[in-house]
């Protein structure tokens, strides 16, 4: 029962086990002692991602779609926002499972703080009456009942003696060099108390081993009948028990004198089998092995080659990145973009060494902008997958001048979102023309234009996300005075989107405030309450989730200011906005096209789009990095590097 005392204090409640064949949430109850703290939920299908955090209210909880074929694991953090103290305990949800329930009596997973350590356990049956190592102290009936015994509990395995070869014998070493294999023979090994080991794999720089020491147990008598009078289990025999689907192979071996001091059982210490040269594995029994087993490079395939590409990062140190010959990220570059040579600094971080100025490819007579980089990879984000995008940028001034006009008139028509517009001066806009309309005061929309009335009065298209925020913000926007109108273009962070299909996907930034993510033939607003200042770095975090059907945006900006010895001398990225949208509809995006950049006022760097979203906690460490760690999880990485332009030089006669 966490008490929460200070402003910020937190806790945190999650599931001890996973809750199963879940259809929807329905319900929850927590018991809060003290003042309100904000309350919050989050879940996940595999314990390894989570999706953001959303504020906890049974309208919440009932919007989650799950999957009753997944796990469902949840977590819920009360905040403390005001003085305490405030105690926290009992958090339980009520939900709905499917019809088919294969486990009778299930019984849902217990809700604790996670600081307690507390979790279920499964009880144990112990102090059995019958002990059937424990008996009768005749010889006779003792051997009788250990055979018994071995017959009734033991495990069926799969057993392949390794048998010395009589020619390979070692005089000095007193040892065989070499061993043949035989076919396999069934037979039943006892585990004693039935306990296995832990299921665990340890890593050493030899590879993956079981947890050891494994020992098993046979009887003498049961032994010989299968194997042969005089014969034992002995080092190098190979052991394969589909119970747990593993390979062991014998290390030891010792006939143990349980009783009276008379020969009673073979213990037999088992460890991770291992191919070896010595042991001869005829091409049936090598072919069987194969099939019973699998080997770490098909068990780690693929992590092996996300690990070699973590770790020779060919995006970021392929030789031929910016030759002529092969770039492995961009296939092209507009011969006419800049590339700055600057330093973006964090502190004592290198963020960046160069940055792309788009604003020198910006046309404004006509809405279409040439691409200024062209990537190798093709638009490809299936409904299985999911997407996270960021890069750092900067508002440039248009290299053209822009007239800013005052607007006489400005209608709305609230049910299609038109908006006319009666200008103070004649302009040549056409028709999918971005025009900014900015209020001192802080009101700033857009809207592209669809209808030209006459040289100075059109109708621009607003989006309902942008009429509804505007709304929110100030009821009578449309009827107040002094509206200036400009020209703008699209500030495109990123382009995978095919106009003729209406697939794949797009990212901008508008008039220095609003998101705009792009998925298929839909659009996500994302406005801000202020203005990003020209001239200054910000980065993005932006994450486009199918798994939980959400997509977000992230802002940041450095703590630290360059020049100025009174800021903090930290690297941490401060969160200036943070907006999450729900209930995604998961689709395949596949344009059929390649990720591009388009010219804007914008100065860009360190683009990246990666395979997997991250949380919040994480973003400020991937923002950070000029070189990427996980280069694994990323589909594109562009440190803006520029391409060498050396002029040909003809091989002499």
């Amino acid at each position: 029962m966490p008490t929460l005392t200070n402003v910020g204090d937190f806790a945190l409640f999650k599931s001890s086990d996973p809750y199963l064949y879940v259809e929807q949430i329905r319900d929850y109850s927590v018991d809060l002692t003290g003042v309100q703290a904000a309350l919050e939920f989050r879940w996940s299908s595999d314990d390894r991602t989570y999706s953001a955090w959303i504020e906890l209210s049974m309208e919440t909880l009932r919007e989650v779609v799950l999957n009753p074929a997944n796990k469902l694991y949840i977590e819920f953090r009360a905040t403390l926002v005001s003085a305490g103290p405030v105690t926290v305990d009992n958090f339980q949800i009520s939900i709905e499972q499917s019809d088919w329930d294969p486990y009778a009596g299930y019984t849902p997973p217990v809700i604790d703080c996670s600081e307690s350590g507390n979790v279920t356990s499964v009880t144990r049956i112990q102090d059995l009456c019958f002990d059937p190592y424990d008996v009768n102290p005749a010889v006779c009936l003792y051997n009788e009942l250990s055979y018994m015994v071995n017959n009734l509990f033991g495990h069926n395995v799969e057993y392949f003696r390794s048998v010395p070869d009589k020619a390979a014998q070692d005089i000095t070493l007193k040892e065989y060099t070499l061993y043949n294999v035989e076919p396999s023979t069934c037979i039943k090994l006892l585990v004693p108390n039935n306990e296995f080991p832990d299921s665990k794999l340890s890593f050493n720089p030899f590879g993956i081993e079981f947890e050891a020491p494994f020992e098993v147990e046979v009887d003498k008598r049961y032994w010989e009948e299968i194997m042969g009078n005089g014969t034992g289990p002995q080092k190098q025999d190979i052991v394969y028990f589909p119970l747990n689907g593993r390979m062991y192979e014998v290390l030891s071996t010792y006939l143990f004198k349980a009783f009276m001091e008379r020969d009673s059982y073979w213990k037999v210490s088992l460890i991770k089998y291992q191919p070896k040269s010595s042991r001869y594995e005829p091409e049936a029994v090598r072919n069987l092995i194969d099939d019973l087993t699998t080997d770490t490079s098909e068990l780690f395939e693929e992590e092996l080659r996300d690990q070699d590409e973590k770790y020779t990062k060919p995006q970021q140190f392929n030789r031929f990145i910016g030759s002529r010959e092969y770039d492995p990220s961009r296939e092209s570059v507009n011969e006419n973009l800049t590339v700055i040579e600057a330093q973006i600094n964090n502190y004592s971080v290198v963020i960046a060494e160069y940055y792309y100025n788009l604003s020198n490819l910006t046309k404004f007579n006509t809405p279409v902008q040439d691409i200024a980089v062209q990537y190798r990879e093709p638009v490809n984000f299936p409904i299985s997958e999911d997407r996270a995008y960021s890069s750092w940028f900067s508002e440039k001034a248009p290299s053209v001048f822009n007239p800013v006009d005052l607007i006489d008139i400005m209608a709305l028509d609230t049910g299609t979102n038109l908006l006319t517009i009666q200008l103070n001066k004649n302009r040549t806009y056409v028709i999918g023309d971005y025009i900014k309309i900015q209020r001192t005061g802080g009101i700033t929309l857009y809207g592209q234009v669809v209808t030209v009335i006459s040289t100075s009065s059109y109708v621009l298209q607003l989006n309902s996300d942008v009429v509804t925020y505007l709304d929110t913000y100030n009821m009578t926007w449309t009827g107040l005075s002094s509206y200036k109108a400009e020209k703008t273009v699209a500030n495109n962070l990123l382009n995978g989107y095919n106009e003729s299909t209406q697939k794949g996907i797009r990212i901008d930034l508008l008039v220095n405030r609003y998101f705009r993510i792009t998925l298929n033939d839909k659009e996500y607003i994302y406005p801000m309450d202020i203005d990003l200042a020209r001239d200054k770095w910000y980065a993005v975090f932006i994450n486009m989730s199918n798994k939980f059907r959400q997509t977000s945006v992230c802002v940041w900006e450095r703590k630290w200011i360059e020049g100025d010895p009174a800021s903090p001398q930290t690297t941490d990225l401060f969160n200036i906005y943070n907006r999450t949208i729900n209930l995604i509809e998961p689709e395949d995006r596949i344009g059929e096209v390649k990720y591009n950049l388009l010219g804007s006022n914008l100065a860009l760097t360190n683009v990246r789009l990666f395979s997997e979203t991250a949380e919040i906690e994480k973003q400020s460490a991937i923002l950070n990095q000029n070189i990427v760690k996980d280069a694994q999880l990323a589909v594109i990485i562009d440190n803006a590097l520029p391409q060498l332009k050396l002029p040909f030089i003809a091989q002499s006669k």
